[in-house]
Parts: C-alpha cells; sequence; structure tokens
C-alpha cells in the first residue's frame, strides 16, 4: 500500500537497522552491521526524537536482538527515556515491517532492501549511509540511485533532510520519484501488476492448450 498516512496524529518515521549479532566475533569481524555502527545509528535516531518531538519515531529490525546484548545498554536506556521514540518488537504479526512502512512519512534506513520496496511503493526514504568506524561510504558506492537525493552521509545532512520533510517539502521531484520506480520495479507502482502478471500467465496458458 502506498500511503495510509492519514490517520497520523503526528508526523511518523519508522527507521529500518541492521541486525546486531549476539556473537563478540561475529560482530568485530563484520564492517556494516557491528555494535559500534549500529548504536550509532540509534543514538542519531535519539538526537531526531529530541530535535523533533512533533515527529514519532518507530524502531523496526529483523529482530530486537540488540536490546539483549549488553554493549547497547546506555543506548537503549536513551531509547526508554525519549517519549517520542520507541522499539517496535512485535513479530508476531506477519509483514508488520510492511504496515509500518506504509503508515509512515518517512522511512529512515541503513542500507537495506526494504528502503528499495518503499521507493518502488512511492514512500519517501532516506538511506543513512554513515559508520563512525569507517572514512568512505558503502551503499551509494554501490548504487548511486541516479544521484537522487536519497542519502545522508552525515547526522547533519540527516536532520536537514528531515526538516525538509516535515516541512511539508518532497526530497525528490515526481520525475526523480518515477526513474527510481522504473529502476526498482520495471515500471511504475501503480497498483496494476498483479493484473498485468495474470493476464501473460493467460495468455501462455493459452497458446499452451492450443
Amino acid at each position: 500500500q502506498k500511503n495510509i498516512t492519514t490517520k497520523n496524529e503526528k508526523f511518523v518515521i519508522v527507521a529500518f537497522d541492521t541486525h546486531s549479532n549476539c556473537d563478540f566475533n561475529t560482530n568485530r569481524l563484520s564492517v556494516l552491521a557491528n555494535w559500534r555502527a549500529n548504536a550509532s545509528f540509534y543514538k542519531d535516531l535519539c538526537n531526531l526524537a529530541e530535535e523533533f518531538p512533533e515527529a514519532d519515531i518507530i524502531i523496526r529490525g529483523k529482530n530486537s536482538d540488540w536490546t539483549k546484548i549488553p554493549y547497547f545498554k546506555d543506548v537503549l536506556n536513551k531509547v526508554n527515556r525519549i517519549p517520542n521514540i520507541w522499539i517496535d518488537d512485535d513479530y508476531s504479526e506477519l509483514n508488520r515491517q510492511y504496515k509500518l512502512a506504509s503508515r509512515s512519512d518517512l522511512i529512515v534506513t541503513r542500507p537495506s532492501s526494504i528502503g528499495d520496496e518503499a521507493i518502488a511503493a512511492g514512500k519517501r526514504v532516506v538511506y543513512y549511509d554513515y559508520i563512525p568506524n569507517s572514512s568512505h561510504y558503502f551503499a551509494s558506492g554501490y548504487f548511486n540511485y541516479n544521484n537522487c537525493n536519497v542519502f545522508a552521509f552525515s547526522y547533519a545532512q540527516l536532520k536537514q533532510m528531515v526538516q525538509t520533510v516535515v516541512n511539508g517539502c518532497e526530497l525528490l521531484t515526481d520525475s526523480e520519484l518515477l526513474e527510481l520506480q522504473v529502476i526498482t520495479n520495471n515500471t511504475q507502482a501503480d497498483g496494476e501488476v498483479k493484473n498485468r502478471v495474470m493476464e501473460n500467465l493467460n495468455i501462455i496458458h493459452n497458446q499452451a492448450c492450443l
């Protein structure tokens, strides 16, 4: 579903994190998904929550294992102290991440495929391509999204992009969004994909039956 944001009483940001491995050595050898990088992301989300009290920030991941790792104790306590940021750890509902995304006014995500899916559905997305233990960027080096305004490389840039959307402006023009949808969907996200697939399957079936 593209947008069901009209029910939001406040501006809603859904933040998709990178999972944290509970094993110290696995964590230590990971360039992107290490504890230090992930803690930095949560701290910056807390900073956003304090900078934008008019917004609700929901942290969502593949799991919430990081909340049980002692390394994250301080940042977890900070999340719990700030009233407009919280962790969604309900994994009993199928496809809950998509329901959250569809209700968001803005998605802030570490480089992730769910960001691509959200863009394909016409959502506002910011990829936070920053980790404190590296001197260069990662996702933007592999796929630059047609040089569109979807990357934040520092907290200052992230804050500015959030401010832009909170102020009612867009990060992308309609033509830029369409270009990215064509890349990720091979067509515009018009809700008619199922119908086109069924039509083509019927053509193939009829030809096979001749």
